[in-house]
């Protein structure tokens, strides 16, 4: 599967098979509607001032010993060389797509304009587990990433997770995200999904209410803050992206 264009997550993806073999010999790839639109506005057409940013935001050549190494939060590094990509055999084109792949039956939530323009949850029915990609993390996420990407819509972002425990997540046991650790038991999915949920919420209306207000994008970053009730939760604490970033987006 493919969950978003950039070049951090697609970059390694001709690993998976030998040079001589063709990609659909070998597994379906499926990936959101407008993948590949997305990968060459992000990986080709701006390719070259993509990569030199996230060298600088990711620190990749700086160097590493057992008395230093500069973490990302939500990786421990990104990985360094060639960027490869094999082209989707199949896109998810409807908002709710099932099917099943080498007997394992899967169903397919398309979430565009959350953390990437293409991106999608995968829910595991027959395992009760809910794939949620980069939609949910263990931190408040970047709406604007330092390295440059299209900014998030912080809106559509809540909005997308709060379609996803109705249509995936109301049975499922584990939730499991490409950048964090795995979330057991429904109540805990449930509430992990509500604090991002809202999060991304607070964030579009009350910066929106600020600037109403005469706050300016060099001020809104004192301003700003998540409720309390936000703030006393895990999932969104400033740990990868920032609300003093995110706000001024």
């Amino acid at each position: 599967m493919r969950l978003m264009a950039s070049p951090l997550k697609i970059g390694s993806s001709r690993m998976n098979r030998a040079p001589s073999m063709a990609a659909s010999a070998i597994m379906p790839i499926i990936a959101p509607a407008g993948f590949m639109d997305h990968v060459v506005a992000e990986t080709v057409l701006a390719g070259n001032a993509m990569t030199r940013r996230l060298y600088y935001q990711y620190g990749v050549l700086l160097p590493r010993s057992p008395f230093g190494h500069l973490d990302q939060a939500i990786g421990k590094n990104v990985a360094a060389g060639a960027i490869g990509l094999i082209a989707p055999t199949r896109e998810i084109t409807l908002d709710i797509e099932e099917m099943t792949v080498d007997g394992v039956k899967m169903v397919f939530q398309n979430t565009p304009g959350t953390e990437a323009p293409a991106e999608m949850n995968t829910y595991f029915r027959q395992f009760r587990a809910l794939w949620a990609a980069e939609n949910i993390t263990g931190t408040i996420h970047n709406i604007y990433t330092l390295r440059g990407a299209l900014i998030r819509d912080a809106l559509a972002w809540s909005r997308q997770i709060n379609r996803a425990p109705h249509l995936l997540g109301q049975e499922a046991e584990v939730i499991f995200t490409a950048h964090s650790w795995p979330r057991w038991g429904n109540a805990r999915i449930q509430e992990v999904m509500r604090t991002q949920r809202d999060a991304c919420a607070h964030l579009n209306n009350e910066v929106l209410n600020l600037a109403n207000q005469g706050v300016t994008i060099n001020e809104v970053h004192n301003v700003y803050r998540l409720p309390k009730s936000l703030r006393q939760n895990w999932a969104a604490h400033s740990y990868h992206g920032s609300e003093k970033h995110n706000c001024a987006a």
